[in-house]
């Protein structure tokens, strides 16, 4: 066989050729790709995934291959990896996914995937939905002041809710009393008396709690005769 082009991996082998056939050319190194992991769906203030793609060398390729991923909406960030192929196997790169708390939320968002290395460029499509992160736990506290407090005299139950989201929406020993979170009270006997207390917010999430207040009898006033 004369006038061969030796390279790593020509177009036709020399078992194929006959004295009147030569090579001419050879097929550059380079490298194909295939979705491993292509579809993430991830929640708000989390880091999930990852988008997975494998690497496998062609025509003697060797080197770094490095994945991006563009398109993602704003709060998103993706790790970029790199891999070093020296061989005939298949490497994979993985991108691990950061939602931020106030990320973009809605999807399947269209992504690229783009490999490179050495000159060489793969694409793919990958696809990104971003879910909503819980409201915070709705809580609820109270105190009443005065505390004990004297039969007869009244005395102002507060409650305070955390978390959720507002607006609140509060019911005092049993009154709804709107957004406001205060209230008389006005013992009418002696002893330890519980008061429940309890909020829904906007979601509609609903927390409850109760306050207690002791109740007693005035000091009788001391006369001097």
């Amino acid at each position: 066989v004369t006038g061969v082009q030796t390279c790593a991996l020509p177009i036709c082998t020399s078992s194929a050729l006959t004295n009147t056939q030569t090579v001419s050319g050879c097929l550059p190194p380079s490298f194909s790709i295939s979705g491993v992991s292509t579809n993430v769906q991830l929640q708000q203030g989390l880091t999930g995934g990852p988008f997975q793609v494998s690497v496998t060398p062609q025509y003697g390729f060797t080197g770094t291959v490095t994945m991006t991923v563009s398109g993602q909406p704003s709060g998103v960030t993706i790790t970029s990896p790199s891999q070093s192929i020296s061989g005939t196997g298949t490497v994979y790169l993985s991108s691990n996914v950061t939602a931020a708390s106030n990320a973009q939320v809605g999807g399947p968002y269209s992504l690229t995937a783009t490999v490179s290395g050495n000159g060489v460029t793969r694409t793919m499509s990958l696809s990104l939905t971003i879910t909503a992160a819980p409201p915070p736990t709705l809580l609820i506290t109270c105190n009443i002041l005065p505390n004990p407090v004297n039969l007869g005299q009244g005395a102002t139950l507060t409650a305070q809710a955390s978390g959720g989201i507002p607006p609140y929406q509060y019911t005092l020993n049993g009154v709804s009393t709107g957004s406001s979170n205060q209230t008389i009270l006005s013992t009418t006997s002696v002893g330890t008396i519980g008061y429940p207390v309890s909020v829904r917010d906007s979601q509609p999430q609903t927390a409850s709690s109760a306050c207690s207040a002791a109740s007693r009898c005035p000091k009788a006033s001391s006369r001097k005769s």
